[in-house]
Formats: structure tokens, C-alpha cells, sequence
């Protein structure tokens, strides 16, 4: 397969509702899964998250605004990793303030381990895939407090 088909498969697979796929081809097998994003916070003290907060339903007042948060997504499916070893520091923290250009982890795809720049300079609000877990092309790997 080339590149090019390759990513389209990838796109295809991220918009399908399929969980699981593999395609075997001459050069190759090729295995896609979807896995659950979970959100990992750092250890160590830190405020809580904010929390959007609605009005009830025929209350006075308006709604509040959920917070918008400029993301980080994955330039390619693969397995995401937070750090460059299994015993090192993770590349970036929940609070940590990120810059553009900055690795923020790495996705192995077809046994090639790719660097993960920040698309956003800002602080860290949440990482939401789970170290060692499979992300899709343009899965939100990073939420940020954007700076201004």
C-alpha cells in the first residue's frame, strides 16, 4: 500500500462506526482499533478542571458558556505514547505551559516512532488518551488554554 491509500483507509476508518479492521495485502497487514480515550491527570497538587455549568431548565438567567479550549490533534492514527520511555517524565502535564513546535508525545505508526509537535502554545488542561493506547487521524490528543 502506498502512503496515499494508506491515509485514505485511515480517514475512511476514523469516520466509519467500525471498532476493529484489518486488511491484509501483498506488502503487508495493516490493523486498525479504536480504543476508548481516557483523560490522564498528572500527579502532584493542581486546581479542579473547570466544569461548564448550565442553568436548569426554565430558569432565570442565561446559560454559561462551556470553557473553549484550543486542541492538539494526532497527524496520523497509531499508539500513543506521553513519554519517549516507559521509565522517563512524560513529555507535557496537566498545567504544564506548552509553545508551538513543542514534542508533546509520540504515535507509532508502522513501527515508526513520530514526534508529536503542539499546534497551540497555552497551559495543559487535559491529555486525553491513555499512554500506550491506539488513536485515530485527528483524534484530540491535547486540550489547551489557549494563550491570548
Amino acid at each position: 500500500m502506498t502512503i496515499d491509500e494508506i491515509e485514505r483507509l485511515l480517514r475512511a476508518f476514523d469516520r466509519s462506526g467500525v471498532a476493529q479492521l484489518t486488511v491484509k495485502t501483498a506488502d503487508g497487514t495493516v490493523k486498525l482499533n479504536k480504543a476508548p480515550l481516557v483523560q490522564v491527570a498528572s500527579p502532584g497538587p493542581q486546581g479542579p478542571l473547570p466544569v461548564p455549568v448550565a442553568a436548569a431548565e426554565g430558569a432565570a438567567g442565561p446559560l454559561e458558556e462551556e470553557p473553549a479550549f484550543a486542541t492538539v490533534e494526532a497527524p496520523l492514527a497509531g499508539t500513543f505514547y506521553a513519554a519517549p520511555a516507559e521509565d522517563a517524565d512524560a513529555f507535557v502535564r496537566v498545567g504544564d505551559h506548552i509553545e508551538v513546535g513543542q514534542t508533546i508525545g509520540i504515535i507509532e505508526a508502522m513501527k515508526v516512532m513520530n514526534d508529536i509537535p503542539s499546534t497551540v502554545s497555552g497551559q495543559v488542561v487535559a491529555i486525553l488518551p491513555a499512554n500506550g493506547t491506539v488513536i485515530g487521524y485527528h483524534d484530540v490528543i491535547l486540550q489547551v488554554e489557549a494563550d491570548v
